[in-house]
């Protein structure tokens, strides 16, 4: 009579399960004096069911969140690839223009660098087309801008290979294309991270 107890109320039992909830952890939690829990068993039940829930809540946004964290992942890294595929794609194109301009300086055709510069220029042709290939696969996350880096890369080709055939070689059409590509790449990368413009 005349003691007052100390103890759990509604109140003090919410915050504990809040904080467990959290994740704080009352292994090595101790308690001084005698303690009683002063909440009728309506309450408990209420709280305990408030704390599932709670949990329940915390383990599905938990479960939300690596989901979307896993796909930003892949999103981040297939926007990455496109990025050095066409950084690959454009060293390939100024190392077919640089060897264009060689080629357009020699006069002699039976010059053994004139033959080495054509071999030159058909191996880096086939790379910068599988290049070109891996260009149009990788688009498919950019549905605003990729159709644009795709005919960008495409025409690029196209004109290399006239120049090739006729053996004329206008570079300021060529500079206009890949600027124009390298503009329309920038916007799909962009695209692909969701980055507005």
């Amino acid at each position: 009579k005349g003691l007052s107890t100390m103890g759990l109320d509604l109140n003090g039992v919410r915050f504990w399960l809040y904080e467990k909830k959290l994740g704080v952890d009352f292994k090595k939690t101790a308690m001084i004096g005698r303690q009683s829990l002063d909440l009728t068993k309506s309450e408990l039940k209420k709280s305990f069911l408030i704390f599932i829930f709670g949990v329940l809540l915390l383990w599905r946004t938990e479960g939300i969140k690596t989901q979307i964290e896993r796909q930003s992942h892949f999103v981040k890294k297939w926007a990455d690839r496109f990025f050095d595929t066409c950084h690959e794609f454009m060293n390939g194109i100024e190392h077919i223009m640089a060897l264009l301009n060689q080629l357009k300086l020699l006069d002699n055709p039976n010059d053994e660098r004139v033959v080495r510069y054509k071999q030159e220029y058909s191996d880096c042709f086939q790379i910068v087309t599988e290049l070109e290939l891996k260009i149009r696969r990788m688009v498919s996350f950019a549905p605003r801008y990729g159709e644009t880096v795709k005919k960008k890369a495409f025409d690029i080709l196209a004109m290399l290979s006239n120049i090739s055939r006729q053996g004329q070689v206008n570079f300021d059409k060529l500079f206009v294309l890949v600027v124009e590509f390298n503009a329309a790449a920038k916007s799909a990368h962009n695209e692909m991270l969701t980055i507005k413009e």
